[in-house]
């Protein structure tokens, strides 16, 4: 029998109070008294750096909200605010279960959870990104989704299908369900462990948790690898967006986030970690441990995100500056967008019609308004008379064919 296991068949209630020192109890977690005092002096130090990196993280966090009010287009801004509370609010929520053990599980719930909205969130920025969903389909119609990555790289079996509406959101639904997932296995581990915890708080773990682990196994692995297809699939077209750069991050946090506190987790639950009698037992030393690493990794990429964001990438809408072709123009209206599409060659207005991969989801005054300006600086001196009859106005139609054509190309928005 080895040391561990003869800690976990002793139960130190039973001992006398001069041999409880020498042992730790398997699955007690302590009180924060008793947690202060098993720390001894390194608590103090503990708790003032993550005090001061929880602060500075939310004093960023108040100067970003002001800096994307002032220099980011409204299209963005919500997803982008979202993207950055995780930091501050994963912060807050280390050092609350650095000061009271018992809480550790439901913090790490929020923090996951929290992060896991960042991701959805990151995925409708990615749309924004090309105006709205109908807009994104056009410009990647000639595309396929690229399915051998990850795990299935080498799976040569796997199709490649074409970019169709259904597919698209089917993708988006697989990362979009991540946060509601982890929100469901959370909940049933937490009132899981409180339900068969015995009367004196001690945790029982039982092969029933198994079905929680694949659940969760399950939720995470599909949502890496719709994310990791969802940005093999657009990030040629982002690159003014530095998306690639955006993108590993965001991967990059949730894949040691998610690993790291299961093997962590794991080695306690095992016995792996030292006992440190006798309050610190394995699984109390391994939530020390994962919790100071989260406090390491929020400082790190939250400078980053700070970083990548605080820019002016995202001052206006998609304009033609983002695109290969200068006259290739994306307007934002109040619902979607109207994209502007090359036209070359002298054509009448009609057959330009029929020719245009355009794009409407919703006609409002904005769009309207922009379209007559757009018309107005293109050719100013066109006046088109109108007709009456019958008391009814009509448009003569010797507009000059109505194109508005500039060096060879006819651009027109609907």
């Amino acid at each position: 029998m080895t040391l561990s296991q003869e800690y976990d068949a002793v139960d130190i209630r039973l001992l006398p109070n001069a041999n409880r020192t020498q042992y730790c109890e398997h699955g007690y977690i302590p009180t924060v008294d008793q947690y202060m005092q098993a720390m001894g002096r390194y608590s103090p130090a503990v708790h003032a750096v993550g005090s001061i990196i929880t602060i500075a993280l939310f004093v960023f966090y108040v100067e970003h909200i002001i800096f994307t009010y002032r220099n980011t287009h409204t299209v963005y801004r919500r997803h982008i605010n979202w993207l950055a509370c995780f930091y501050p609010l994963g912060a807050l929520m280390t050092i609350l279960a650095l000061v009271v053990p018992r809480a550790h599980n439901i913090c790490t719930a929020v923090k996951i959870v929290f992060f896991a909205l960042g991701i959805s969130h990151f995925t409708d920025l990615t749309v924004v990104m090309f105006g709205c969903e109908k807009g994104m389909l056009a410009k990647l119609k000639e595309s396929k989704f690229d399915l051998h990555v990850g795990l299935l790289r080498c799976c040569v079996c796997i199709p490649s299908p074409a970019i169709s509406k259904i597919r698209l959101r089917f993708l988006k639904w697989m990362i979009w369900q991540f946060p509601y997932s982890q929100t469901l296995y959370f909940f049933f581990e937490i009132y899981w462990t409180s339900s068969e915890s015995d009367p004196e708080g001690l945790i029982l773990l039982n092969y029933d948790y198994l079905w929680l682990d694949i659940f969760n196994a399950l939720s995470f692995f599909s949502a890496i690898y719709a994310f990791t297809v969802l940005a093999h699939l657009v990030r040629d077209h982002l690159h003014a967006f530095n998306y690639k750069r955006k993108y590993a991050t965001l991967l990059l946090l949730l894949i040691v986030l998610k690993l790291l506190g299961l093997v962590i987790t794991i080695l306690g639950n095992y016995e792996v970690f030292p006992c440190l009698p006798p309050y610190i037992n394995s699984r109390v030393y391994s939530h020390t441990v994962l919790n100071l690493v989260h406090l390491v990794l929020l400082t790190i990429f939250g400078g980053l995100e700070y970083w990548q964001y605080h820019t002016e990438e995202f001052l206006s809408p998609i304009s033609d500056k983002h695109h290969q072709h200068h006259h290739e123009l994306i307007i934002h209206g109040q619902a979607c967008v109207c994209i502007i599409s090359e036209m070359t060659g002298h054509q009448s207005r009609r057959k330009s019609i029929a020719q245009l991969p355009f794009v409407v989801e919703e006609t409002t005054s904005e769009v309207q308004d922009l379209e007559s300006e757009e018309k107005g600086k293109t050719n100013p001196t066109l006046h088109t008379p109108s007709v009456e009859v019958n008391g009814t106005s009509h448009v003569a139609q010797d507009a000059k064919d109505v194109n508005t054509e500039e060096n060879g190309a006819s651009q027109t928005c609907f």
